[in-house]
């Protein structure tokens, strides 16, 4: 692993504008994040659809900003786990905007500097039989993979934890979707957070769907500002370490949680200062 591997998720720096928080990324070392698509920063979900006009000056702002404090756009992450988005609901008007939402997004990216977004598979009611959601999801996977392919995007589906989703929230079901899906446009995330839910590794990722992954999420910051609670930079360096021994020259994009919303550029630049001596 590089440094240059490193990115930084942003949905921390929500309650904070965007040139803050495009200052605090490059203070912070970094040089490329995991733009949070959400409210307040740019969103496309609700009443209240952004104008093209509006989407036109913020695409601006985020790739002149993100040029002017030496910074790169690497990965676009809508929010996808609140309700009411889910692309597999069995409500056709909840389902249709939600994959609309999706297709928006794929729409600005070019004009965002990235190429590549994130999505999760939605999910069904829990006490039900969850093959009509499966196939309401696989089918809204495939239209947007259809969508992507046709924009040279790249999505990676990211597994969620069995809270969020009863479809997509380990490893078997995640090979499935992609095998099902079929495309070259979808890819494989792996969420360190799930991980440590299902007892499952990078190895047997690497193992099972080699020429599938495509994206790397880690979790690694306490409220103390303690890189992985309890035992410091040992986990982290252990994930790279079976990352190198897989030859993976994707992103490693750090996390940080609602823990740090109060003072995200204090979290970033430790966290920065800390993973750096891995290197």
């Amino acid at each position: 692993m590089k440094f240059d591997q490193l990115s930084i998720q942003t949905f921390a720096y929500k309650k904070v504008s965007i040139n803050k928080m495009l200052e605090s990324l490059e203070r912070s070392g970094i040089q490329k994040y995991e733009f949070y698509a959400g409210a307040p920063h740019y969103c496309h979900y609700g009443d209240f659809p952004m104008s093209q006009d509006k989407i036109g000056r913020l695409t601006f702002q985020i790739h002149d900003g993100s040029n002017a404090h030496n910074l790169k756009m690497d990965c676009f992450a809508p929010e996808s786990l609140e309700y009411p988005l889910n692309i597999a609901s069995e409500n056709h008007a909840v389902r249709e905007k939600s994959i609309r939402y999706y297709l928006d997004y794929m729409d600005d990216l070019s004009s965002l500097g990235t190429e590549t977004m994130l999505v999760t598979s939605g999910w069904g009611y829990f006490e039900q039989d969850k093959t009509p959601a499966w196939k309401r999801s696989q089918a809204a996977l495939k239209r947007m993979a259809k969508r992507a392919e046709e924009l040279d995007i790249i999505l990676y589906l990211r597994p969620v934890s069995k809270l969020m989703s009863n479809l997509v929230n380990d490893l078997p079901s995640l090979t499935r979707m992609i095998c099902e899906v079929d495309s070259s446009s979808l890819k494989a995330c792996i969420d360190t957070s799930v991980l440590d839910e299902t007892g499952e590794t990078i190895s047997d990722y690497f193992r099972v769907i080699p020429d599938k992954i495509g994206y790397f999420r880690f979790y690694n910051l306490t409220s103390s500002g303690e890189v992985t609670a309890g035992e410091g930079l040992d986990v982290v360096r252990s994930y790279f370490d079976d990352l190198d021994r897989y030859g993976y020259s994707g992103t490693a994009a750090m996390e940080l949680n609602f823990e740090h919303l109060v003072d995200p550029n204090h979290y970033a630049c430790l966290a920065v200062k800390q993973l750096n001596s891995l290197f």
